[in-house]
């Protein structure tokens, strides 16, 4: 009888494993680091992968990290492929109402990143005539209309850090980021002593992370972890830890 119970009690215990929730979380080619670095065997590392990590643990469930093209990322995301995409925002998707959204997690500005040599950015106008890094795909309503207008020079890459390589050599004058992707990326890829960040704040808004209504995890239990994580400062110190 003991055994028996014994038995019970294990194969109880391997069904509750077997049926915990698996959380796919998205990254994509647009998550430049620190948000998303991927290590030489492929595997992904930075702000999104710990965030999600300590999700995982507070919650008691699985998380998995699947790359999706950003031109996919919305059919993904209605379709279940991928339940959560972190660095997101109701103004950055085509239709919003198809998917569900959590509480803001942290504020994210646009900012610019200049040489040292060349003269500051303060407004809007000290933008004309220049050759601006920009992300492929990315919208910048601030200043759009200077790229309509012809008055500055749109020049996409695939990510920011391509950009800088660019302005390297000269051949752009200013980088868009956010200020905790560029931060990260002048120190650690050896552009401190040649870049600046302008004056210039381009925008700034909210990161508020969107979720699949085929997700496992509800958007209470969300709002429930993500709110905790703010409160006990989870968030402020890995966010510190990356500009450092």
């Amino acid at each position: 009888m003991k055994l028996s119970l014994m038995l019970l009690g294990s194969l109880c215990w391997s069904l509750s494993v077997l049926a915990q929730p698996v959380l796919i979380v998205n990254y994509g080619p647009s998550d430049n680091a620190p948000y998303i670095i991927e290590q030489a065997n492929g595997e992904p590392s930075g702000v999104i992968v710990e965030l999600m990590q300590e999700f995982a643990v507070r919650s008691g469930i699985e998380v998995t990290f699947l790359k999706t093209p950003r031109k996919r990322l919305e059919f993904s995301l209605e379709t279940g492929k991928v339940h959560i995409v972190v660095t997101s925002n109701p103004k950055w998707l085509k239709q919003p109402d198809k998917v569900k959204w959590t509480i803001p997690l942290f504020i994210e500005k646009n900012i610019l990143v200049i040489p040292k040599t060349a003269p500051d950015i303060v407004k809007l106008d000290d933008l004309k005539g220049l050759s601006i890094g920009t992300v492929l795909g990315y919208a910048y309503p601030e200043i759009a209309p200077l790229f309509a207008n012809g008055e500055a020079l749109r020049v996409d890459a695939l990510e920011v850090l391509q950009s800088l390589q660019k302005m390297q050599v000269n051949r752009i004058d200013a980088v868009i980021t956010s200020d905790i992707q560029g931060e990260w990326l002048l120190k650690h890829h050896g552009f401190d002593d040649d870049f600046v960040f302008a004056r210039f704040l381009i925008s700034e808004h909210e990161i508020i992370p969107a979720i699949s209504n085929l997700s496992p995890v509800s958007v209470e239990k969300f709002n429930r972890v993500f709110l905790s994580m703010q409160q006990d400062g989870f968030i402020e110190r890995l966010l510190n830890r990356y500009r450092q």
